[in-house]
């Protein structure tokens, strides 16, 4: 994904910053394929509750209810892997003189839920480019978020786009360059709202409520707070991953 403007070869005088949509393809892989499995456990349910099988009528019911809990909770990440893989479908922003070209997908972000955006604004109307930290928690950890949103003089603010997993192995690209340029260009500042806390839900995937964009940001001792839960949640992605690793490389030494 593109990190910055840049010049548009097809129009002269024109700058753009594009995101294509290879992410998209992964999560809606990963979508099909979870949905795929939670179909698999359905079917397995059925079968043995149709055809003969050794278990008594209490086995059976422990069984389904493992079977059932475990679908659902897989259909559930396939949804949500869904809603990501439509948000990263192909946008742009670009700037023509004095206007400022948007082109973004809906569900760009998946806790905030924005609504897809094509618009022409003038570069006049922007009032400033607003951004601040999210920190969600959940089980003693946190997944930090950076957002970006445009002010407008007259209508409504425009969600631009997010940095997700602050912090961790799997942080985006900053997109600073691109919030950065579009404020020079309308000549307006880049107003850092510091850290909010939002409602992590469910793992922080389930049931998530971003704070208000007129919640008071959080001190600095809460700050640390967040950020020491977010390392928390980086070195258990981080441990996750090297056990995964030493366990194939296990595989192929004493396969």
């Amino acid at each position: 994904m593109a990190t910055a403007f840049t010049d548009d070869p097809a129009i002269a005088g024109r700058r753009i910053w594009r995101r294509s949509s290879a992410g998209s393809w992964g999560s809606g892989l990963m979508a099909v394929f979870l949905a795929s499995v939670a179909a698999g456990l359905l079917g397995l349910g059925l079968w043995a509750v149709m055809y003969d099988h050794p278990w008594t009528p209490g086995d059976l019911v422990i069984v389904m209810l493992i079977l059932l809990a475990t679908g659902a909770v897989l259909l559930g990440l396939a949804i949500v892997l869904w809603r990501d893989a439509r948000g990263k479908r192909a946008a742009s922003i670009a700037l023509e003189g004095d206007t400022l070209v948007l082109d973004l997908r809906a569900h760009r972000s998946l806790i905030h839920r924005p609504a897809a955006c094509q618009a022409r604004i003038p570069l006049a109307d922007i009032a400033a480019i607003e951004t601040r930290i999210e920190a969600y928690n959940a089980i003693g950890m946190a997944n930090l978020v950076r957002t970006w949103r445009l002010v407008r003089r007259a209508g409504e603010p425009v969600f631009l786009f997010e940095q997700r997993a602050l912090g961790t192995s799997l942080e985006d690209a900053s997109m600073d360059a691109v919030a950065d340029e579009i404020a020079a260009r309308a000549g307006t500042p880049v107003v850092d709202k510091g850290m909010a806390l939002g409602h992590g839900g469910i793992l922080v995937t389930w049931f998530v409520r971003p704070p208000a964009w007129d919640a008071p940001p959080l001190t600095e001792a809460m700050v640390a707070r967040e950020w020491r839960r977010g390392l928390i949640a980086a070195a258990l992605l981080a441990a996750s991953g090297s056990i995964v690793l030493l366990a194939q490389l296990a595989n192929m030494i004493f396969k």
